[in-house]
Parts: structure tokens; sequence; C-alpha cells
């Protein structure tokens, strides 16, 4: 069976010689594993920082929530206080001055548009943040490229498919694996 690396790098030991018989996953040859456990580390590193991210992201989420819930506590009391102000006004003119009058349905219109932008900033924040929890798509691609490393960081010890008899072994310590040349 022909036999190739699966990820590239230098060979660092061999434990086979040419007729040698192997069982099935004997170790056949290593390939220096420093770079895949820098990937590895640097993987984890990417995961945490994403997972922060994530966390960040949701926090802002709540309290984009909380502005959204004060911006409607302060909408409804704007308008209460307007329309209190406009029956006042209807009912007697003289009870309060226009320019009063004025100023709360002014503080209605601002509160009115304080609680839209509320509206949007929640909006923005959720679109941000993605997904909360384990289906967030950051997160998900954060833990693909640790399995993805931690599978390259296994590959730099070539293990026997199959048992058998080693063959027309081409590899010598020193040498520079290619993933898939024979």
């Amino acid at each position: 069976v022909p036999l190739a690396a699966e990820v590239p790098g230098k060979v660092l030991k061999v434990h086979v010689r040419d007729n040698d018989e192997v069982q099935q996953g004997a170790p056949l040859f290593d390939i220096d594993p420093h770079q895949y456990r820098i990937a590895l580390q640097k993987a984890r590193s990417d995961y945490e920082s994403v997972r922060r991210s994530v966390n960040a992201a949701s926090a802002t989420v709540e309290a984009a929530r909380a502005s959204l819930q004060a911006a409607k506590a302060n909408h409804l009391k704007a308008e209460k206080d307007a329309i209190r102000q406009e029956t006042l006004y209807a009912e007697d003119p003289g009870a309060i001055s226009v320019r009063r009058l004025e100023g709360a349905q002014a503080t209605r219109v601002q509160a009115r548009s304080h609680e839209k932008a509320a509206e949007a900033d929640l909006r923005r924040a959720q679109e941000a943040a993605g997904e909360s929890g384990d289906d967030n798509a950051q997160l998900l691609s954060a833990r693909a490229a640790i399995e993805k490393a931690e599978l390259d960081l296994a590959r730099t010890q070539v293990l026997a498919p199959v048992s058998g008899r080693v063959t027309d072994l081409r590899i010598e310590v020193g040498h520079y694996a290619q993933a898939g040349a024979p």
C-alpha cells in the first residue's frame, strides 16, 4: 500500500526500515510537530478571543435592551405629559402657556425619536452578536479551527494504515515530507 504524509514537514524520526513487519497503527515516521503545536495554540487562543467577543456582544445586546426599555418609559411619560398639557390647554387656554404646551409636544416627539433610535440600536447589536450560545457562527468557526489544528498535529506521526511489510522506503531523517507525496 503506497503511503504518504497527510501534513508537510521535516522528518524527525523514522521508526521502520525496509522489509520490517508492521502492525496496523504502528508508527512509521514522525514529522516535526512544532509548527502544528503553534497552530493549535493559536487556534485555542483565537477561540478564547472569539468567545470573549461573543460574550461582549451579548452584553451589548442586553445594554441595548435596557436602553430601549428606558426609552419606552420616557416616551410613555412624555406622551402622558403632552396629553395632560393638551387637555388643560383645550379646556382652559389660559391655564398654561403655549410655550409650555409646545415644550411638552416637542418632548413627546423627541422621546418617540429616542425610542426609535433605541430600537435600531438593539437590532444592530443583535445583528452584530449573531446567534447566542453554541450556535454562534464565529464560535463554530473557531472550534472548527481547533479541530483542524488538532488533526494536523496528530497527523505528524505517520502510522501504518494496515498490517504488512515495509517495502521501497524512501524517507529519511531530515527529508521534507510533502503532504500526499509517497
